[in-house]
């Protein structure tokens, strides 16, 4: 998992589902990738 690609995507504006979608990955890991 990317997580500077998460990070950028919420920084555009993005919510956590349309970032879990758009990557193809859960949304507990586009919170995980946050929290990091």
């Amino acid at each position: 998992m990317d997580v500077e690609k998460v990070k950028k995507l919420k920084a555009e504006g993005l919510g956590a589902s349309a970032i879990a979608k758009e990557m193809g990955i859960g949304r507990a890991s586009v919170y995980r990738a946050l929290g990091a």
